[in-house]
């Protein structure tokens, strides 16, 4: 699809991580090729999407964003407000 293109067309491919610690789990499920909906039989669509789904948000740049805490104390109580801006959705946008 287009996202997928856009990762090799754009160079946006960035290799899964590496994590610290090993679980003995066998490697993740990926999708090996593309399929088109037409193609799979009722209930498939639905488990390979999940699943490449889910490849590409592995070989996709985090998410960036800001983020905003305000606190302050009136009349005794404290009282807070956090917000969040979104300034690069990259694996969002699967």
């Amino acid at each position: 699809g287009p996202y997928a293109r856009a990762l090799l067309e754009q160079n946006k491919y960035v290799p899964p991580r590496h994590g610290d610690r090993d679980d003995q789990a066998h490697p993740p499920i990926h999708p090996v090729k593309a399929v088109d909906r037409e193609h799979m039989e009722a209930g498939q669509w639905p488990v390979y999407e999940l699943i490449t789904r889910h490849f590409l948000a592995s070989v996709s740049a985090d998410a960036q964003g800001s983020q905003t805490v305000v606190g302050m104390k009136l009349g005794g109580e404290l009282f807070s407000a956090t917000g969040l801006i979104v300034t690069a959705r990259n694996y969002l946008e699967i």
